[in-house]
């Protein structure tokens, strides 16, 4: 489906104009919805700001409060320790009496109790003198009392060895009038009593402060010691604390918005925190237990444990969803003031910096919503105009197209004619447009003017043609037999290949016997060494054996001589015992004993003779032994020396052979490189004869497509002629 071009025009004109409209309306939005984020952001982060500063106000305030509370305290301190000291140092009786004492909760339930009593120099303080009014302890602690506006007690401390303590002078009374005097202050009743006992025992003053039903007292505990540094009583006095009124005051006075207040909780009791202040509600000085919602209430104790974990200046904060309403939000910021036990805090409500949020909003919605109606009147002005001149152009666009089928139909002249018509009756907006008109109607011209020259170039391109086909078929012809003998010598190729293959596989068949038979050699040299080398052990072992025969038979014959030696002694030894035998003959029988030793000498002669022919008959059998084993010995050398020089003269033949080998094989390697190169030769030129035969074919295949297409050239150009021909023809 075609579009109109008066359609797009409308189109991309709205496009145009709504897109950024549109992208304004949105971006306006997220603009407003970020504005009001951070609008919400900032408040809320500013009503914090405000909120911990308020905070911080109300703890210095507090501070200052202290600081003048703590002044007065300083004074009334001096003052009573001045008083009591002027009557004398704290020491305590040396003998115990019996009083009367009780609990202070159970002040009608009382038994008698052995104590010591105090004393300040020679003035002593008995409990049984709390009604005494001309005491001069009562009248003392009467006289601050009204000077001072504040309550007095001293203390005894039961034994030394004891946390327990008992008042022994008072100017306070219970609900029923009676004094106080007689009553046990001890640490385990609860724990603000076990933290000033401890700190008394300790030698320290203690401060604290105690809720009533009408005001708000500040406690001061002040241990006495003996000369020996041991606690032995303490004085007590509590100063009205006006602290709750001064800060009061300061709240109200204090600007901290329509939706925020403060709020101060006293945490001296932690087991039942007490409501010092608030602006919110009436009812102050009263437990949390009695006062608010279970809600509230954890709420309240919450903030009371995160407080008590706050160094001291340090302010914390939370922020609350209200669960019956998720969109309002409570800030709630807290401090702890230690020496007061005191939480300070205030809570400001969401509404206020969520409705300045939503007024910023609401005036940014209306100053975009005003933008975007204007944007909106500008569109549609803009769509208005688009339309007119969508339409003035789209006829122009329609002239011009209708104009070009004409040139596109090859009628110059027809359109020639209209663009002089459409000249005359024009009204245009446009410059641009005429200049094209113009350009058509130059291009129609331009093209009556081609078509001439077109059908004069076609005659002449059909003689050309003619030409070309003449040509390409005598290069045919010329490529046909130039395709046979390539296919010649690629067969030819081919069989060169064949054989320079077989070759190089024989050559490399030889090159590896040659390798084998010198291999072969190089063993037989190896066994031709060795046996060279056993020839040479044999030669010298039978050259030993040699020396060792002659050494055997010199010896023999020093042996025969020796035998020789031997049979002249055995001849001499016989002739002597004959002799012998005939003198002891002679003697008659002293000589038998010398005839008897004559005769045995002569056997032993005989013997020895005897043994000495057989040592001489075995020698020479030796020493011709020998004689035949040096003849056998020496034709052994002699063979050995022939046989060495027979074996070094094969060595040396095999050597020259193994020479002869190792030449040969480097010829027959450059022999198989050699035809190996050949092969190459053989396959590059099998492969250059193959990319002839195809080039060869690809151009006979070029050449039919060349006659094919020259073909086509002169059916085209005598169309062309004749087309030529009709225009002219309607043109004219």
């Amino acid at each position: 489906m075609k579009t109109s071009l008066r359609t797009l025009l409308i189109t991309l004109a709205l496009l145009l104009v709504l897109a950024p409209v549109m992208c304004f309306y949105f971006y306006s939005e997220v603009v407003t919805s970020k504005i009001k984020d951070d609008s919400v952001k900032n408040l809320q982060e500013a009503t914090l700001a405000n909120a911990m500063r308020t905070t911080s106000d109300i703890t210095r305030m507090c501070e200052l409060v202290m600081i003048s509370d703590n002044t007065f305290i300083d004074s009334v301190k001096m003052t009573l320790l001045q008083a009591l000291y002027n009557l004398g140092e704290p020491e305590l009786e040396k003998k115990s009496v019996e009083r009367q004492v009780c609990n202070l909760n159970d002040m009608q339930n009382k038994w008698i109790e052995k104590i010591h009593l105090l004393k300040f120099g020679d003035t002593i303080v008995d409990c049984a003198d709390a009604e005494k009014k001309d005491s001069p302890i009562n009248k003392i602690l009467e006289d601050l009392k009204r000077r001072l506006k504040c309550d007095f007690t001293i203390f005894v401390r039961k034994s030394l060895e004891s946390d327990s303590f008992i008042r022994l002078a008072s100017t306070i009374t219970d609900s029923l009038g009676e004094n106080m005097a007689g009553t046990y202050f001890a640490g385990n009743l609860n724990l603000q009593r076990e933290n000033v006992v401890r700190s008394l025992l300790e030698n320290s003053d203690f401060f604290g402060l105690v809720n009533t039903q009408t005001s708000t007292i500040a406690a001061n505990y002040i241990p006495l010691t003996d000369n020996s540094g041991n606690v032995i009583a303490a004085v007590y006095f509590g100063t009205e604390n006006n602290s709750v009124k001064e800060i009061s005051k300061y709240i109200s006075s204090a600007n901290m918005g329509k939706d925020s207040y403060a709020w101060i909780i006293d945490d001296s009791t932690p087991d039942n925190p007490i409501i010092k202040f608030t602006e919110q509600s009436t009812e102050n000085s009263v437990s949390i237990k009695d006062t608010i919602s279970t809600t509230q209430k954890n709420l309240a104790y919450e903030i009371i444990e995160k407080s008590r974990t706050l160094k001291a200046g340090q302010i914390g904060y939370d922020i609350f969803t209200n669960k019956d309403n998720p969109t309002k939000k409570v800030i709630l910021t807290y401090t702890y003031f230690h020496p007061w036990n005191w939480i300070i805090g205030t809570v400001s409500d969401s509404e206020e910096f969520m409705l300045g949020a939503t007024t910023i909003a609401k005036n940014l919605e209306f100053e975009f919503l005003t933008i975007v109606q204007i944007a909106v009147i500008f569109s549609i002005l803009t769509c208005l105009i688009a339309i007119y001149l969508s339409g003035k152009i789209t006829r122009e666009i329609k002239f011009i197209n209708s104009t070009m089928q004409l040139l596109a139909d090859v009628n110059p002249s027809k359109a020639i004619n209209q663009i002089e018509i459409f000249e005359t009756k024009r009204n245009s907006f446009a410059g641009e447009f005429e200049t094209i008109e113009e350009n058509i109607k130059s291009i129609a011209k331009h093209l009556e003017n081609t078509l001439y020259e077109i059908s004069r170039d076609t005659q002449n391109l059909t003689k050309t043609t003619s030409k070309i086909t003449k040509i390409v078929d005598d290069l045919g012809e010329i490529n046909i037999t130039e395709l046979a003998q390539m296919k010649d010598i690629a067969k030819s190729g081919r069989n060169i290949l064949t054989s320079a293959e077989e070759l190089n596989k024989t050559t490399i068949v030889s090159a590896n016997e040659i390798q084998k038979a010198l291999q072969l050699n190089r063993e037989s040299e190896n066994a031709i060494d060795a046996l060279m080398r056993k020839y040479d052990t044999l030669a010298l072992a039978s050259n030993n054996v040699s020396k060792k025969l002659a050494d055997i038979n010199e010896n023999a014959e020093k042996i025969t001589s020796l035998i020789t030696t031997i049979s002249d002694v055995s001849l001499k030894t016989n002739m002597l015992s004959l002799n012998a035998s005939i003198e002891a003959e002679k003697v008659g029988e002293t000589g038998l004993g010398f005839a008897v030793v004559s005769r045995q000498i002569r056997t032993l002669a005989d013997k020895t003779s005897k043994a000495s022919q057989d040592i001489e008959n075995i020698v020479r059998q030796m020493q011709s032994s020998v004689n035949s084993a040096v003849m056998e010995m020496d034709r052994f050398s002699a063979n050995m020396r022939s046989n060495a020089e027979t074996t070094i003269e094969t060595a040396k033949k095999l050597s020259s052979t193994i020479s002869n080998i190792e030449a040969i094989g480097p010829k027959f390697e450059n022999i198989s490189e050699r035809i190996a190169d050949m092969s190459d030769i053989a396959v590059k030129i099998t492969e250059s004869i193959k990319n002839l035969t195809s080039e060869s074919a690809e151009i006979q295949n070029n050449l039919n497509r060349l006659q094919n297409l020259n073909a086509q050239a002169v059916a085209r150009c005598t169309n062309i002629k004749q087309s030529t021909q009709i225009q002219s023809q309607k043109a004219k």
